[in-house]
Parts: structure tokens; C-alpha cells; sequence
């Protein structure tokens, strides 16, 4: 769970940074393009540059909204959140493997059970597709 959380983290940062960039270019384009536009239309800019930069004005609107609407900045920070939480708990678990192995384990395991489903309860829902991915690759790497 807290590799396929910290790939879902990685991800939505990643379209988080890609959708702003797009949007921030898009957006600087029309800026500069409107003057440029507006100087040529009593000349030569015909229809054509003025549908063309009408387009790339609502695509940089669209990618602003969608980057906003979509949240993903926070989306990445639930994930990595929950990985960071996931691999807490990993870490206790191999903990407990070792004292197992030492006979030195005190087989109460209700409180670490606890602590696991407030982490799952907590966790934002992980895309199927990454899921299936991290599941895949981890099988491939420890057959046995």
C-alpha cells in the first residue's frame, strides 16, 4: 500500500505540474498574442489568427479550471501523506518479524491492527490502475 500510494503521489503531483505549466504557457501566449493580433487585424491578421487565438484563450481557461477543479497538488499530498503512514506501519510489522524471529514477540496484535484500519479509513482512494501496476510488479519481483 505505501508504494502504491507514493506512485499515486508522484502521479497526480506530476499532471498538478503539467496542467499548470500548460495552462501558465497557454495563457502567456494569448497575452502577448492579443496585442500582436489586434495591431495586424486592420491590416492582414484575418480569421483565421483570431479563431486560432480564441481556441488557445478557452484551452488556457479550460486547463486553469481543471487544474483547479481537480485538486491535484492536494490529491499528491493525501497520498504521499498515507504512503508515509503505510510505510510506518511496514516498518513496525518487520520490527515485529524480527522479536518473532528472536521468540521475544508479544502477540498482541490488536493495537497495530487498530492503528491499520485508521490509516486505510484515512486513505484517499487509490487509483485501480496503479494498484494493479505496484501489485503486478512486486508479484513479478518476489515469486516464489
Amino acid at each position: 500500500m505505501h508504494i502504491a500510494h507514493h506512485v499515486s503521489a508522484a502521479r497526480y503531483a506530476n499532471w498538478h505540474l503539467g496542467l499548470g505549466a500548460a495552462a501558465t504557457a497557454l495563457a502567456a501566449i494569448v497575452g502577448a498574442s492579443i496585442f500582436a493580433t489586434l495591431t495586424k487585424i486592420a491590416t492582414d491578421a484575418g480569421p483565421i489568427a483570431i479563431v486560432g487565438l480564441g481556441l488557445v484563450s478557452m484551452l488556457s481557461a479550460a486547463l486553469t479550471g481543471a487544474a483547479a477543479f481537480l485538486k491535484l497538488d492536494e490529491r499528491a499530498a493525501r497520498h504521499g501523506k498515507t504512503a508515509a503512514d503505510f510505510q510506518g506501519l511496514r516498518r513496525e510489522m518487520d520490527e515485529e518479524f524480527v522479536r518473532l524471529a528472536e521468540g521475544r514477540s508479544s502477540n498482541d496484535y490488536s493495537a497495530f491492527k487498530t492503528r491499520w484500519y485508521e490509516v486505510l479509513k484515512a486513505a484517499p482512494p487509490l487509483p485501480q490502475s496503479i494498484h494493479d501496476r505496484v501489485k503486478r510488479e512486486i508479484d513479478t519481483k518476489h515469486k516464489e
